[in-house]
Parts: structure tokens; sequence; C-alpha cells
């Protein structure tokens, strides 16, 4: 049986406190008047080209993290 770790648990009482307050944090947020940083419109009026490529850039960043985690995984770190 796993050793349950307190560092896990508080973890997951963070995340769900956090999680419950998401509305709360997101509309603090939006009050500070941050609303183009806060929505994806400059990258839906710039050229398809752009698109692709923050597309691309994107997928790529989501593949090297992945491959990372699985990596460390295997080796067992």
């Amino acid at each position: 049986m796993p050793k349950i770790s307190f560092k896990q648990i508080l973890i997951a009482f963070v995340i769900i406190f956090l999680l419950s307050r998401a509305g709360k944090i997101m509309n603090y947020f939006a009050d500070m008047h941050y609303d183009p940083i806060l929505t994806l419109e400059p990258l839906r009026n710039c050229s398809p080209e752009a698109r692709y490529i923050v597309t691309l850039l994107f997928m790529a960043l989501c593949f090297v993290i992945v491959w990372k985690l699985l990596l460390n995984k295997k080796q067992g770190k």
C-alpha cells in the first residue's frame, strides 16, 4: 500500500479550494481591465499563417512536455 504524503494532501486541498473560487479569481482579473491579455482576440484577428504558426508552436510545446514527463517516468525519476 502506498504511503500517503501530507504534501500531496495539501496540494489536493489547495487545488480544490482554487477550483471552488475560480469564478471569483477570474472576476478579479477581469476587473483589472486586462481583458486583451485574457482573451484570444489578437490570435483571431491575425493572418491565417500566423495562427498556423502559433498553433504549431503550441502543439510542439505540448508534445515536448508530454515527452519529457513520459521520459522521466520511464527512467524512474
